[in-house]
């Protein structure tokens, strides 16, 4: 397939590269149109709506991969304890370069906020609960998993923007694998 049939579909998986690489102030037409090798007319056909809704796909797929990923994880027949390793096992997953910009990065910061920041913060709230939710099945008390799973996502947002500073996603890579363990601290079910 040549860069200028793209499908739908390989035209979002390049999208999600460049704006999980520049963030969407960086991710200008001219960064797109080289990443994508199609021009202002042929993205404007796909995404009448411009950037707002090249965004608003890349966002959408993240959404599905979560489902695909995160929420077959949770649905499952797994015990907790193994929820929790799976959920961090499909994190180390997706981060597959040192300078990949989380969600959060994407989408809460410079002109996005006004757009996106309130889904995104939905979803971070709803995976926050889940992840407290999955701890106090381990036997983790209520107050303790919720302090858990915020510590857990400033470990990982902090280690990504520190890995991205560094060029170098062992950084990144160490934090994902002992968070489980830190998680399941004291753990006495699930």
């Amino acid at each position: 397939m040549t860069r200028s049939t793209l499908s739908r579909d390989a035209l979002v998986e390049k999208l999600v590269e460049v704006f999980y690489e520049y963030g969407y102030d960086g991710a200008t037409l001219r960064v797109i149109s080289e990443a994508t090798g199609l021009g202002k007319a042929s993205l404007y056909h796909h995404f009448p709506g411009g950037k707002e809704q090249m965004a608003a796909a890349v966002l959408e797929h993240s959404r599905r991969w979560g489902a695909e990923h995160i929420g077959a994880l949770l649905a499952s027949e797994l015990g907790a304890q193994e929820k929790v390793r799976g959920i961090f096992d499909a994190i180390d997953q997706v981060h597959h370069r040192a300078q990949q910009l989380t969600l959060m990065n994407v989408f809460t910061y410079g002109s996005a906020r006004a757009v996106f920041g309130a889904p995104v913060a939905e979803r971070v709230r709803a995976g926050l609960e889940s992840l407290a939710t999955l701890l106090q099945l381990c036997g983790i008390d209520a107050q303790q998993a919720e302090a858990r799973a915020l510590d857990a996502y400033i470990q990982l947002e902090g280690a990504m923007v520190l890995a991205r500073t560094l060029d170098d996603l062992n950084v990144f890579r160490a934090v994902v694998r002992r968070l489980p363990d830190q998680l399941l601290s004291g753990a006495t079910a699930g």
